[in-house]
């Protein structure tokens, strides 16, 4: 794989004899050295003073800690931002469209020419994965300012009002939305209104005790990216993703590979869960990541033991790249939902097609995103049967409870496999190793939901 030209230095030699001793690609040893370092940058953000100076000085770091992590890669995340620009300038009134309609097919021709999936399989790091972030920062950011100039507000949903915007955020303001102290490494997403905010004291930043309140929690949440680093590096010697090709793997029976599947899972989220936590550490020590009332949670992209603990699917969007759900929901889910309707199957599925073709074009992201759909489904239906018998009979509901607890843990990471695998064939042989079991049962669920319908709950006039 070709070094990163970053700076004025090639990441092959510069990185040759760390690279030879811990097995990284000198891409991903660059990417965790700026990943890393935008812990204490970021952190610094908080003495700045002034919102002009605070807005600077995110700008520079943030696009020296991409630059160096990623190179010439950079002019894909600032080329569709400037022309995302343009149209909130020159077309306020329809620039979130304009913005959708350029910007996001620009992301899928990044994915298609550098073959990101490959990449990362490989172990390598590319531009691609802060290209996707910037996409849903560009994106949200020209949607909410189209509806804050075409939609009144009365007419809103609650989503809108909260989040649109009727000012043009000026070059400054934008760009260090955009690159926020090195944010696009790994995201997460979060919102131009709530970063403009931030910036300048307002909301619930106005609060000066704010930054020596964030010591603790941005110390607790750095510890625990921490601890998930170490697992996944321990847990990865014992059980990594090869484990499923491996011949012991094809003479289990069904049990054994569903807990080979979980276990594979378990260590891949591991990584996730470190990622997302530094991330968060580093908005959390400089303030950004504070919710008011004592809350530090904006910002939190993951809640790893809701996570493992997850006792119903319909609930994981809740626990899991939680910004990025969020922000499936404000801007494609929401808006598919036509006025005075309810949403259905159909809203699900679109929404998970959009997320699966902005992680890439791989034939693993969409078996991910499209069996989720009926993973997602499955578990509605469990939970209003649960919901049915939760007065008429509370051991019949906490028997529901625990079959959804099992069926999520089981049908999530069967399904997520594939996503891990990337490619059709490793995907196909995993799901077909157990014979589509989980496949048929979340389909059975979803069947039996539509025909027969739960039991009414019984008034109070009767319980009574």
């Amino acid at each position: 794989m070709a070094g990163n030209n970053a700076l004025l230095f090639d990441t092959d030699v510069a990185f040759a004899s760390l690279s030879a001793a811990t097995g990284l690609a000198s891409t991903m040893l660059l990417f965790l050295v700026c990943f890393f370092a935008s812990v204490p940058i970021t952190m610094l953000m908080a003495y700045v003073p002034g919102t002009r100076t605070r807005q600077l000085y995110s700008f520079l770091t943030g696009f020296v800690l991409l630059y160096t992590a990623f190179g010439e890669g950079v002019k894909h995340i600032y080329m569709p931002a400037m022309l995302s620009y343009a149209f909130m300038a020159l077309a306020p009134t329809h620039c979130g469209l304009l913005t959708w309609a350029t910007v996001f097919p620009y992301l899928i021709s990044v994915h298609a020419q550098n073959a990101s999936g490959d990449t990362w399989k490989e172990g390598g790091m590319d531009f691609t994965g802060a290209a996707m972030v910037a996409t849903l920062k560009v994106i949200s950011c020209a949607v909410n300012y189209q509806d804050g100039r075409s939609i009144k507000e009365a007419q809103m949903t609650p989503s809108q009002k909260r989040l649109h915007i009727t000012k043009l955020p000026d070059p400054l303001e934008y760009a260090s939305y955009l690159v926020g102290c090195g944010s696009l490494l790994v995201g997460p997403t979060f919102e131009v209104r709530d970063w403009l905010a931030f910036c300048s004291k307002q909301d619930v930043w106005k609060d000066k005790s704010v930054t020596s309140k964030a010591r603790i929690p941005g110390a607790l949440c750095f510890g625990q990216s921490l601890v998930w680093l170490v697992l996944h590096l321990y847990l990865d010697t014992l059980c990594p993703l090869t484990t499923v090709d491996k011949p012991f793997y094809a003479s289990l029976n069904y049990p054994s590979k569903i807990a080979v599947m979980v276990a594979c899972c378990f260590v891949s989220r591991c990584k996730y869960y470190f990622s997302w936590k530094l991330s968060e550490s580093a908005l959390i020590f400089c303030g950004f990541g504070y919710a008011g009332e004592g809350k530090w949670d904006r910002i939190s992209n993951c809640h790893p033991i809701s996570v493992e603990l997850c006792t119903s699917g319909a609930k994981f969007p809740d626990h899991w790249n939680i910004q990025t759900s969020l922000w499936l929901r404000y801007y494609v889910y929401e808006r598919l939902v036509k006025p005075g309707t309810k949403p259905g199957f159909w809203q699900v599925l679109m929404t998970q097609l959009v997320s699966a073709i902005w992680h890439g074009l791989y034939p693993g992201y969409l078996f991910f995103f499209s069996s989720s759909s009926l993973f997602f489904e499955a578990a509605k239906v469990l939970f209003r049967w649960e919901k049915a018998y939760r007065t008429r009979s509370p051991a019949v509901a906490n028997a529901i409870v625990a079959l959804n607890t099992v069926l999520t843990v089981v049908n999530l990471n069967y399904s997520a496999l594939p996503f891990l695998l990337v490619d059709w064939a490793p995907g196909i042989h995993v799901w077909s190793s157990v014979s589509y079991i989980p496949h048929m049962e979340m389909l059975a669920i979803c069947i039996l939901g539509a025909v027969v319908k739960p039991p009414k709950a019984p008034s109070a006039k009767k319980s009574a």
